[in-house]
């Protein structure tokens, strides 16, 4: 009836696993746009790996949906995956809202913007609200960053809204959550 609890150091291996690559770090985070295939908002992981980046959305649906679809007819939720090689990433910023005051009455989380070019040529944005880890991600990938879009380490670049992306805190690539973290947070009790 319910669900065995997945612990995350093996939930890692076998992401690992079946992808071929090693994960270099992940966030929780909210898709909102950038991708055709998908509209958002879509809930699910922000994961760096040693050939792209993917957002990684794993189906889930409450009782009251469940229900509803079974009483009316509906597809069951899916899996989805955005996946961005390493070799279309032209850049990626952290940017936040740089005033309190619009942050606290607001509610305006931090977001990923992470820049790439589509399989037809064109340039495209992928935009995924997140939290304070997302910024290390964003380092991640404006080290594998390629072209003029791509950010240089330690630039921070700043727009008329007041909206500030922070691409270059050399100290936040060790907030980024990794496996070596997981197993010690578990094992210490966090």
């Amino acid at each position: 009836m319910f669900n065995k609890p997945i612990d995350p150091v093996e939930f890692w291996k076998d992401y690992e696993k079946n992808l071929g690559e090693k994960v270099l770090g992940y966030c929780l985070g909210r898709y909102l746009s950038g991708w055709d295939r998908y509209p958002g908002p879509l809930w699910g992981l922000n994961i760096v790996t040693s050939a792209a980046y993917r957002f990684h959305h794993f189906p889930h649906e409450g009782w009251l949906e469940a229900l509803t679809r079974v009483t009316r007819g509906g597809k069951i939720p899916e899996e989805k995956v955005i996946e961005v090689p390493r070799d279309r990433i032209l850049g990626a910023a952290f940017m936040r809202e740089e005033k309190l005051f619009k942050r606290f009455f607001f509610n305006i989380q931090p977001w990923l913007s992470l820049k790439y070019q589509r399989e037809d040529g064109t340039k495209a944005e992928l935009i995924v609200e997140s939290d304070i880890k997302a910024k290390a991600l964003a380092e991640l990938l404006s080290g594998i960053a390629k072209g003029p879009d791509s950010a240089a380490p330690g630039a921070v670049m700043t727009s008329s809204s007041g909206i500030t992306p922070n691409a270059g805190i050399a100290s936040s690539a060790n907030s980024v959550s990794t496996n070596a973290d997981s197993a010690a947070r578990d094992s210490a009790g966090l």
